[in-house]
């Protein structure tokens, strides 16, 4: 991964910071307060309440009237071929001033250094798009069983260090959790119009920039954002569930490779493994794959700040991955669509 400059100013561009929320009660209130709190001189919050059917509008309303740096609006009816979040955040677009735009989730929680870390990096390495990886908080044993999907392919489809390093433009890493971009480059490329009917349209909007010649980065922004994204393992499998195979394009073909890839990596080791030690024919070379893994897995966990029980869960956690994966999978294939938050997306 690019190293990370810390936060250090002199020159301090507008920036405008947009949150969409649906259905965000629970959230709304420290993310947009984290917000207000930053030790940036220059910048403006405007969050879309779209459509919710909670307490969000209500909480905005009444957060809106301390501070006058902080405008929210309300989305307008999803158009025919666009998803809800792409339609929120391109509404919210029409009204931002700033020369950065930061795009960030309304379940993140932001150090009061985080807008000054962002623009730092992006003046620093001369970036057009910088997505960098929060915190993510896990809070249950469910959540852990789950959240580790977010690192598969961060790990081990696409390291991240080497996403930066490669000029293939199909080798691009967003996340919607956090990102900034310039805002002549957003206004370049039409904004989320080309990602307007896509699930992981994050991760798409990444690919858009980078394949149009911009630079982007992915940097690590543990220490400037948390995000709490789920908090049961019902609600985090069907937040992974619904982006594992939108995440290959919905090519059953590369769907089927990348499954097969994993489990041949790692399942399958595994298995090998515990067969051979219950049998008593273990051996170094058969002992050899899963200790790898275990130890890259440890990386992983020290690196993400997982509980330190979480290199013994792989298996588990692989195997789970695999049957959302194909779970999701025929959901998709078979039926109209998934239900997330109130709307049908297939």
């Amino acid at each position: 991964m690019i190293r990370t400059k810390k936060p250090s100013l002199k020159n301090t561009p507008k920036i405008t910071v947009m949150v969409p929320a649906r259905n965000e009660e629970n959230n709304i209130r420290a993310c947009v307060e984290s917000l207000l709190s930053q030790d940036y001189p220059d910048f403006e919050v405007m969050v879309i309440d779209d459509n919710s059917t909670d307490n969000t509008a209500a909480i905005l309303k009444e957060l809106s009237k301390r501070d006058d740096r902080l405008t929210v609006y309300t989305g307008s009816k999803l158009p025919e071929g666009w998803y809800g979040k792409p339609w929120a955040l391109q509404q919210l677009s029409h009204y931002a001033t700033g020369e950065y735009y930061l795009f960030t989730d309304a379940d993140t929680v932001h150090k009061t250094n985080s807008l000054s870390f962002i623009v730092t990096n992006m003046l620093h390495h001369k970036a057009d798009l910088i997505s960098a990886l929060p915190n993510e908080i896990i809070k249950t044993f469910g959540e852990l069983i789950n959240v580790p999907a977010l690192y598969v392919m961060t790990t081990v489809i696409m390291p991240l260090p080497a996403i930066d390093l490669m000029k293939w433009k199909e080798a691009s890493y967003c996340l919607g959790q956090y990102f900034c971009i310039k805002a002549d480059v957003y206004k370049d490329i039409d904004g989320f119009e080309h990602v307007r009917h896509l699930i992981t349209e994050d991760v798409a909007f990444g690919k858009e920039v980078k394949r149009r010649g911009y630079k982007t980065l992915f940097l690590d922004g543990q220490k400037y954002v948390d995000c709490h994204m789920y908090s049961s393992y019902i609600e985090s499998f069907k937040g992974f569930g619904k982006n594992i195979y939108s995440s290959v394009g919905f090519n059953l073909i590369i769907f089927s490779l990348t499954a097969i890839l994993i489990f041949m990596t790692v399942n399958f080791p595994f298995g090998v493994f515990i067969a051979s030690l219950i049998k008593g024919t273990l051996s170094p070379l058969l002992v050899l794959p899963t200790a790898i893994f275990t130890l890259a897995w440890t990386i992983v966990t020290i690196f993400h700040k997982l509980p330190w029980y979480n290199p013994v869960l792989y298996p588990l956690q692989y195997t789970n991955l695999l049957i959302m994966a194909i779970f999701y999978t025929i959901k998709f294939r078979l039926t109209p669509g998934i239900s997330w938050k109130g709307r049908v997306v297939k």
